[in-house]
């Protein structure tokens, strides 16, 4: 398979507010993880490597695009790692660049590559309605100390409905082969997939980016 994204790709307005939901919910997941080495295949613009990198971590990059300049050049379904390289190995939107017949060869790899985690998101295809609640007192209000340390207690609220092509089977469009949501690819036959490799720890949408659907699985 040769280089489906070219370089122009990254400079047309790439980096958007719902990229930077997903850098940082990337990026809080895995410092919260408390790790030490980190390899993140398809590393984009760089800004989670970076961030990751500011905090310490030796993260090592991955990618088949050499003008990215990863650290490592090479495809996610020939990684050239030895067993149990990384602590976490972070692929964020890049399995549905591969046919969905091909992602076990990936995962075997990816697996073969961690002592401990897989963090992946994909895309989740659905037409979709956010909401989003955080309520303050106003500081100058008496008892707004006591109401304020209440409503922590339940921290944000975040609601998303959404309604996903389910009748449509998907085309290849120059880049994706699948994306979840569509006919073929229903998240109940993603989750069953991933959890026949490992352990499913966590499970859900990106906030505020719902084109983005996160797992992040444990080796057994």
């Amino acid at each position: 398979m040769g280089i489906q994204v070219t370089e122009k790709h990254y400079k047309n307005n790439y980096v958007n507010r719902e990229k930077f939901q997903l850098y940082y919910f990337i990026y809080k997941i895995v410092v919260e993880l408390n790790l030490k080495s980190v390899l993140e295949i398809g590393i984009g613009p760089g800004v989670v490597a970076n961030l990751l990198k500011f905090n310490r971590l030796n993260v090592v990059t991955c990618d088949f695009a050499k003008y990215l300049f990863p650290d490592v050049l090479c495809d996610i379904r020939s990684l050239p790692f030895k067993k149990n390289s990384f602590d976490i190995i972070i692929a964020s939107q890049i399995l549905e660049h591969i046919p969905f017949g091909e992602m076990g060869s990936a995962l075997d790899g990816l697996f073969k590559s961690t002592n401990r985690y897989i963090l992946l998101t994909l895309p989740y295809n659905r037409h979709n309605f956010i909401f989003y609640f955080k309520v303050k007192i106003n500081r100058y209000l008496y008892f707004r100390g006591m109401v304020n340390r209440f409503l922590d207690q339940y921290g944000e609220c975040y609601f998303q409905l959404g309604v996903r092509p389910f009748l449509k089977p998907f085309e290849f469009d120059g880049e994706h082969y699948w994306e979840i949501g569509y006919k073929e690819y229903p998240i109940d036959r993603i989750r069953t997939f991933f959890s026949s490799y490992g352990k499913i720890l966590l499970e859900k949408r990106v906030p505020f980016s719902p084109y983005h659907y996160a797992f992040l699985l444990e080796k057994q």
